[in-house]
């Protein structure tokens, strides 16, 4: 493995959130963070040289400190990542404030060009107020670099390569394309959300030639190698593999939910915090152990769901192509 190139550390500012995503895998439990105890985890974090520092939420902007927060993290010299839903960001104020405090990226989470699907997503109407936020952030004075979060689900991956290019055109920057997490999701919308892995294979296969021909990034997450072939760049468990990155992720934990623990990706010991190794998980199935790609690749959960289907392809790879792949991830960096 190589030497770590870029490393995380994940601060959850609150749990509490202004939406309710019937894919929401950890719902809220009205916890907030204090301004002192967050400057005391970004001192931990400097401490353990991380570089990056994302935060989070539920929904991070309910916070009132939050400029407070990002500016502060910046006088310590850490890159900062805010991930939000963008609907308070209408607000001029709010998209100047973190402006002003030196944000170094921002990302929305919007999984669907289309209005009506995007609302029910969400369960409310909130399509126009995140598309205003987008406009906002786009013509503001100090240009911040936009990315578009997007979690796959039945309702929205028919229609995945044009919401990438609907976004495209409006000069996003980057997409973070997920895979749907089930742990937590609520069981009444499990069962509607689920799709078969195989029709994702075409809609993926667009959506990431948009992005390339734009000249643009993406991270795609929780999809086995076999369907990011020739875009394995685009994988976001790969680079974990070869650049050897760490992830650190406090939760905000309630007692209904002390399994959340904080956990690191690589071993640790760090103020007498529980450690938990996360570690590429590999996949499960007899045709896996054939590919090449098997101890790059992301573990996929959900053909439980779809007895007597696998649609998973092993792969074929020979050392001057897994040259290139590793070559094109490292240059990315």
């Amino acid at each position: 493995m190589l030497s770590n190139s870029m490393d995380f550390a994940y601060l959850q500012v609150v749990r509490i959130c202004n939406q309710k995503c019937i894919f929401c895998a950890q719902p809220s439990n009205g916890m907030i963070q204090s301004f002192e105890t967050m400057k005391d985890q970004i001192e931990g974090y400097i401490n353990q040289w991380f570089w990056w520092l994302i935060l989070n939420g539920w929904e991070p902007t309910l916070h009132k400190d939050l400029a407070q927060i990002i500016a502060y993290a910046k006088s310590r010299w850490l890159q900062v990542k805010l991930i939000t839903n963008g609907i308070l960001l209408k607000e001029k104020n709010r998209a100047r404030d973190y402006t002003e405090a030196w944000l170094d990226q921002i990302h929305i989470s919007i999984h669907s060009y289309i209005e009506h699907v995007e609302n029910a997503l969400m369960r409310w109407e909130v399509f126009w107020s995140q598309i205003r936020w987008l406009m906002n952030m786009i013509r503001a004075k100090r240009r911040i670099p936009i990315w578009i979060n997007i979690a796959l689900n039945r309702y929205n991956v028919g229609h995945l390569s044009k919401t990438v290019l609907f976004f495209l055109k409006l000069w996003v920057d980057g997409f973070i394309i997920n895979n749907l997490e089930i742990t937590g999701v609520y069981p009444e919308y499990l069962k509607g959300l689920l799709f078969p892995l195989n029709q994702l294979r075409d809609e993926l296969t667009r959506a990431l030639s948009h992005i390339r021909e734009y000249k643009k990034v993406a991270r795609v997450s929780r999809v086995p190698m076999c369907y990011l072939r020739w875009f394995e760049d685009f994988s976001r468990d790969i680079e974990y593999y070869v650049l050897n990155e760490r992830r650190y992720v406090h939760y905000l934990s309630g007692e209904d939910d002390a399994e959340k623990v904080d956990f690191i990706s690589d071993e640790g010991n760090w103020q007498n915090t529980e450690w938990n190794v996360v570690n590429v998980r590999k996949c499960r199935t007899e045709s896996c152990t054939h590919c090449d790609l098997k101890n790059m690749c992301s573990w996929y959960d959900l053909l439980e769901y779809f007895p007597g289907t696998n649609p998973l392809i092993p792969q074929k790879v020979d050392n001057e192509e897994m040259q290139r792949i590793l070559e094109k991830i490292v240059w990315k960096k």
